[in-house]
Formats: structure tokens, C-alpha cells, sequence
């Protein structure tokens, strides 16, 4: 990852992590040791439990707005499965400027903290 970032030109990098154990201090230090290029590297934790910070929920919440609103609450798996794939195989669900947003949103909710 680090290397296609310098490639393109970048000379720093924010990582955000969740609460996992396994992104402690050994996990970074391996990533560090590992960069045999010039990229400053700096990480960012969520505060614990923070759906906010989770993309995924925005995304969650853009379906059920875009394409859940009006169905009944109690549709079956498959009834579910085949109004999400009538209406999102195959095509673009969100904007890369929407997909900003939510990730400047997100950094700054952080960097809040």
C-alpha cells in the first residue's frame, strides 16, 4: 500500500485503525520496519464502539434509505437479496465525491477525538 502511494507521488499517509487488539504497537512497528521507502506514516485510532467512524454504516444507511424505505420490515432473506441485486449489481451505488464526503466526514471525526 505504502509503495503505490509514494508511486503516485504521496509523501505522507493517515492510517486509521479500529480497537482490534492485533493493531497495537507490534503490528505498526512491523509495518514501520517494513517501508524501504521515504513515507511518512501516521496512525489514528477510533474511539472505542464508534459506528460513526464505520463507513459501512453510512452505507448501510444509504440502502435502506435508497431502496428499503418502503418495504415491508418483515421481508425474508430472499426477498431482501433479490430487491438489493435488482438494484445494485451491476451499478455504481455511490459517487466517488459521496464516497469522499464520507471519508472527510470520518477523518474528522477522529481527529475530533
Amino acid at each position: 500500500m505504502a509503495n503505490s502511494l509514494y508511486a503516485q507521488g504521496y509523501t505522507s499517509a493517515d492510517i486509521f485503525l479500529d480497537n482490534n487488539p492485533t493493531h497495537k504497537n507490534k503490528m505498526k512497528t512491523d509495518f514501520l520496519n517494513k517501508l524501504d521507502i521515504p513515507i511518512t506514516i501516521r496512525f489514528h485510532h477510533f474511539p472505542r464502539y464508534s459506528p460513526l467512524c464505520n463507513p459501512t454504516e453510512y452505507l448501510i444507511h444509504l440502502i435502506r434509505q435508497k431502496y428499503l424505505h418502503h418495504h415491508d420490515y418483515k421481508l425474508n432473506l430472499q426477498e431482501l437479496e433479490k430487491i438489493l441485486s435488482d438494484n445494485l449489481l451491476g451499478k455504481a451505488f455511490i459517487s466517488k465525491e459521496q464516497l469522499v464526503n464520507i471519508l472527510e466526514h470520518i477523518h474528522n471525526l477522529v481527529l475530533s477525538t
